[in-house]
């Protein structure tokens, strides 16, 4: 394996994604920082068992950003809109764009979403473009990911995963397809742009691994778990009750959804999952 740069910093490192990000820069020989906001917690116990220097810190106290940040090569930036709002979202994702600037950081991998650049009108889409644009404004060098429709969504075994099923049996009757990734795949990803900087500074790609219909999901949750998630659909008017922005999201599935090459991403990273892999957690 050849020699790899300084420190990563992975933010959100307890997350679905921060912790597949995690796991993957420790597999190609990367020194990880996981940034975390309760690092005396069990899943901050579980990366620093398996490698990683685990740190505490938060979007919005700088001086902790900086401590982290310090002395790092490259880092890895991801925020959501829960609980905080959109507006929040953006906030953080300033915050860390600006202390990775600050640091002096080489390589910064943001994870917005697939559509980011489309001019949706969905509140967390729009979020993302705005830090996706603070990035480009401020000049740390970077590379963009813009990830599918996680699979993870479907695997959370509360009352989100149950809504996120019923809400594409809506989105995805009449035969409609759906570009799909895994939290995993995202994180081999983030490994493969970090190990070739070169290649990847500057750019920004659309990221799935599968396209599949209602029928297939279905099939394929079946065959991972032995029950058939058969979740009446769930129209936007009713998501738009409890969530306006998540509805808007779930029509824009149905009316236009994502656009990534997967033949391309395949040609670059072989081992993307397919659909039903994709609904494996990994151990």
């Amino acid at each position: 394996m050849m020699e790899r740069p300084g420190p990563i910093v992975v933010a959100g490192a307890t997350g679905n994604q921060g912790g597949a990000v995690v796991r993957h820069l420790l597999a190609q020989g990367f020194v990880v920082r996981a940034l975390t906001r309760h690092p005396h917690g069990q899943k901050a116990a579980r990366l620093q068992a398996a490698g990683a220097e685990v740190v505490q810190g938060d979007f919005l106290e700088r001086p902790s950003l900086m401590q982290a940040l310090e002395g790092a090569y490259g880092a890895f930036s991801v925020q959501s809109r829960v609980p905080g709002g959109t507006e929040v979202e953006a906030m953080q994702g300033y915050a860390f764009a600006d202390a990775a600037k600050a640091a002096g950081i080489r390589h910064l991998v943001y994870s917005s979403v697939g559509g980011a650049d489309r001019a949706t009108g969905i509140g967390h889409f729009e979020s993302k473009w705005a830090i996706e644009e603070h990035i480009r404004r401020i000049g740390v060098p970077a590379t963009i990911l813009r990830p599918a429709f996680f699979l993870d969504n479907l695997t959370s075994t509360d009352g989100a995963g149950k809504v996120a099923w019923g809400a594409l049996a809506w989105a995805l009757r009449g035969g409609r397809k759906l570009q799909v990734l895994s939290a995993d795949d995202l994180g081999a990803f983030v490994a493969l742009v970090l190990a070739d900087p070169q290649r990847y500074l500057g750019q920004a790609i659309e990221l799935a691994a599968d396209e599949v219909s209602l029928t297939e999901l279905r099939a394929a949750q079946q065959r991972v778990s032995g029950k058939r998630p058969l979740v009446p659909p769930l129209p936007p008017r009713l998501i738009a009750l409890f969530d306006r922005d998540l509805a808007r999201m779930y029509q824009w599935l149905r009316t236009t959804g994502y656009s990534a090459d997967l033949a391309a991403l395949r040609q670059l990273l072989p081992t993307l999952k397919g659909v039903e892999e994709g609904l494996r957690r990994p151990a």
